[in-house]
This record gives C-alpha cells, structure tokens and sequence, in this order.
C-alpha cells in the first residue's frame, strides 16, 4: 500500500560574504573611516524536488521543475507482470513497460493536450528477442504519413538491420489504432550492418525499394548500393569500395588522411582515377578498358 510520505527537497539560502566594519579610531585622522554596510542575505529561487515513498520506503513518485515520473509495479500491468514507468514534462509523456523480469516491453510516447479528446498516441516501440539479438518494432501514428520501422541489435546493441516501411491502404480518417498494420505496410529501405572484432563498420548495404501507386499488386523495383571497409592502419580512414547494384563504382585507397587515390568508374569500362596530396588534387589519370589515354597534372 503507499502511504503519503513526501520529502522534498527545499532551496538553499546563498548568503553572502560580509566583511567586518573598519575601527575608525585606528585610521589616520586625515582619511575618513570607511565601514561596510550589511546587506540582506538573497535567497535563490532554486526548483523543488519532490519524491515520494511507499511504506517499504520504494520510490513511486518523483517531480522536478515540469518533469513528473511515476512508477509503479503490479502484476496485471504488463502480458507477463511487471512494471511501468510513466514520465511527462510539459505536453510529452512516455510509458516504459516491463515484464516480470525487468525486461523492457514497449515504449509508449504520448502528447497531452488540454482534453483527453485532443490527447492522442504518437508512437509505439514493442521490444522482443530473437535469440541473442533484440528486436524493435516502432509504429508511428501520423495521420498524414503513418509509418513503421523494425531495428535488429545484436548483443552489443549494434544495429545489423533497419527496414523501414511505408502504409498503404490508409486514409487521414483511418483509426490506425486498430489498423492492421502487418497487412499494409511495405518495406521501402533495408539498412544492413557488419562489423569485425572490434567493433568497426566492415559492410554496409542499404536496399531500396519503389513502388508504382498506380497498380493494385503495388509492383516493385528495388536498388541495392554497398560498402566495404577494409582497416589496414589505425591512424588513417579505411580503404572503401563502394558498388550499385553488384557493380564497382568507387575505390578509394588511403596513404593517410590526406593523401589518398580515389577512382571512380563509368559504364563502358571508362575510369578516372584522382590522386590527393595534403587533401589537394595533384592528378586526374582518365582510362578505357584500363589503359591509360589521357592524364592531367595540377602541380
């Protein structure tokens, strides 16, 4: 049961330093004595905290300048019994909920507006397992463009996938409260993520997909741009290889930070490689079928 046990934390008084008054029979008759008058200590507004206790001295409530939390634990709250953790500061609140073993469910973000009509749901991020790594599916209630993203985290809480859908079949009158979300969404990007053993970005592919509105079956095509980030010194950028749809476009080979080749390739089989020193163009070498026809020299 919680009691009404509140502490709160109240300002401090500054007071400050006071200096004593000057004897005025110990200074020179020819200069007049001076004294230091007494001010009145000024007390600075400082905001109050205030929390509050059960009566097993847990914290339940907590409130500091317009910021407001609340927590709470019982065992109908979540699907599997828990706890939540609701804060608020000014027209934001969000709603953490967890499951009996203090694991994040979901996340709920709220506007509250003067009414309880006007207040509406903003977005929502559902939290699951998928072996060792941790799934979040975020649902995002515009009413003009509604969306939906799903993030894959590994044990480390690196990102190795991101998609990210656009809805279809919806209308700004659509109750996206009880809309089948599943159904009518579609992914439009795919962000994918490896990484080596310490941690450092070794690939990176985003696929894109577009879709023609203008059909039922909602047809698409779909681009896919990779990098490769190949670590060869610690103390300059990685080597990159960058390619569109499976094919070499740009290859950028690091000396150090400032002295690198880059080379970007054209359908054909043209090239042209740029060569930096000092994070200055120095040559631009143009090739056909990978010989050399025409070079050009800016030092």
């Amino acid at each position: 049961m919680l009691s009404a046990q509140e502490n709160v934390t109240k300002p401090v008084e500054n007071k400050p330093e006071v200096k004593a008054p000057v004897d005025s029979k110990k200074t020179d008759d020819k200069q007049n004595a001076k004294i230091d008058t007494k001010t009145e200590p000024k007390v600075i507004s400082a905001p109050v905290i205030r929390t509050y206790t059960d009566s097993l001295n847990n914290l339940y409530q907590f409130s500091y300048k317009e910021d407001f939390a609340e927590i709470l634990s019982h065992n109908n709250i979540s699907s599997k019994g828990g706890s939540y953790i609701a804060w608020s500061s000014a027209e934001n609140c969000r709603r953490l909920v967890y499951d009996s073993k203090s694991n994040l469910e979901y996340i709920e973000d709220w506007v509250i507006k003067g009414t309880l009509k006007e207040s509406y749901l903003e977005s929502v991020k559902k939290f699951s397992k998928s072996g060792n790594d941790t799934v979040i599916e975020q649902l995002i209630y515009n009413k003009e463009k509604p969306s939906s993203v799903i993030t894959k985290l590994d044990a480390n809480q690196r990102v190795l996938e991101r998609r990210e859908f656009i809805i279809k079949n919806y209308t700004p009158e659509t109750d996206l409260y009880n809309f089948d979300w599943n159904k009518n969404r579609k992914v439009e990007y795919i962000y994918e993520y490896k990484y080596d053993g310490e941690g450092r970005v070794v690939s990176e592919t985003i696929t894109h997909f577009s879709y023609d509105y203008k059909y039922s079956d909602y047809s698409s095509s779909k681009s896919v741009r990779k990098s490769l980030y190949s670590y060869r010194r610690k103390d300059c950028p990685p080597d990159t290889q960058f390619f569109e749809n499976g094919v070499l476009r740009m290859k950028t080979i690091y000396r150090d930070e400032n002295n690198y080749t880059k080379t970007v390739f054209f359908d054909g089989n043209a090239s042209v490689t740029v060569e930096y020193k000092k994070g200055k163009k120095v040559l631009e070498i143009f090739s056909i079928d990978g010989q050399e026809s025409f070079r050009q020299s800016y030092e």
